[in-house]
């Protein structure tokens, strides 16, 4: 995708099934029960499936294999008569014994300078599964730099909940708008989510440790798995912020705004 010869994406959209451990989850050790999750989408073998053009539309079919995990994900792209490009994400478990998913979606970078992000959504601060009944729904604004929050020691951070839209654009007004065809999560920092994580053990730095990067992270997410909080010692999140099914279907249209 181009705006006036020029990229809108430094790197185009890949699956994501992990998030930086927050401090609850160092109490109950998903940093090891979950970590088959870690690296999966960065290790996906692609099946091509062919291509359908059909009422002035272009449907692109493949088959992901995330390798050394019984799932596949069936990911269809279709290229719309206005150029807009919607992506759909199918995942199927093939066995019973896989874990629960720290998050189901898509990350994708765009250049530093777009930065003005407006969200229909929770806001106007962070908010996840089970934290976001203090939070509104409604059109929210702010920079990218503002969303992470400087917790003492790195974590995820800077989510959002219930968000039917997004927009990023620069200071002109080019960007990007994603609409979902359900509800989304989404975040929209200058952090990866590598960048946030210590490992398998407590990292003794801080927020301020860290450089951002050169660029705009944006995560699309069909879900992200709930922060718990019952206690930090090992309570996992209650039953209906996990998400344990054998199937999930991840789909939103990208547009340009020129």
């Amino acid at each position: 995708i181009t705006n006036n010869g020029t990229n809108v994406f430094r790197t185009l959209p890949r699956m994501n099934f992990w998030r930086a451990p927050i401090d609850n989850d160092f109490g109950e050790s998903a940093q090891y029960r979950l970590s088959i999750w870690h690296a999966a989408g960065d290790n996906i073998r692609y099946k091509y499936l062919g291509n359908k053009e059909e009422n002035g539309t272009l449907t692109v079919n493949y088959l992901l294999q995330p390798a050394g995990i019984e799932a596949t994900v069936s990911l269809t792209y279709v290229v719309n008569k206005d150029g807009s490009l919607t992506t759909t994400a199918h995942y199927k478990a093939l066995t019973d014994n896989l874990p629960e998913m720290m998050r189901f979606g898509m990350l994708m970078t765009l250049p530093k300078e777009i930065d003005q992000f407006t969200w229909y959504g929770r806001g106007p601060h962070e908010n996840y599964v089970d934290r976001n009944h203090e939070t509104f729904l409604g059109i929210w604004n702010g920079k990218v730099s503002e969303q992470a929050f400087p917790y003492i020691r790195p974590q995820e951070t800077g989510n959002k909940t219930d968000v039917r839209w997004l927009t990023l654009k620069n200071v002109q007004g080019q960007g990007v708008k994603i609409t979902g065809a359900q509800p989304l999560s989404v975040s929209a920092t200058n952090y990866h989510p590598e960048d946030l994580d210590p490992g398998t053990t407590k990292k003794q730095q801080h927020m301020s440790d860290l450089i951002p990067r050169n660029e705009t992270v944006l995560c699309v997410d069909l879900f992200q798995r709930g922060l718990a909080g019952l206690n930090s010692w090992g309570a996992r999140p209650l039953e209906q912020y996990r998400f344990m099914e054998k199937e999930y279907k991840l789909s939103f249209t990208m547009s340009l705004i020129k």
